[in-house]
């Protein structure tokens, strides 16, 4: 089935890929920021943990948005 999605996407023109690359991009650094915030929370102490734990939530949820937000796209690009 994913094969299936990607062949659309390769069909869906220049302009879904122009649009799609700088999203992709985009989760991809949303990403490496939430693993660098992982690595805070495994050395957390008692005193940062309720810093680092609110931060490192507001990352999750912003990535979650994100990527939601960009799955919709990508399935209203491939089948409209």
């Amino acid at each position: 089935q994913s094969t299936g999605r990607f062949l659309r996407i390769e069909r869906s023109g220049e302009e879904a890929k122009t649009t799609a690359t700088p999203r992709l991009n985009e989760l991809r650094r949303q990403v490496d920021v939430l693993e660098g915030q992982l690595d805070e929370v495994k050395a957390a102490t008692v005193s940062t943990w309720d810093t680092v734990k609110a931060t490192t939530r507001e990352t999750y949820d912003n990535l979650k948005r994100n990527f939601d937000e960009a799955r919709q796209w990508m399935s209203d690009m491939i089948e409209p």
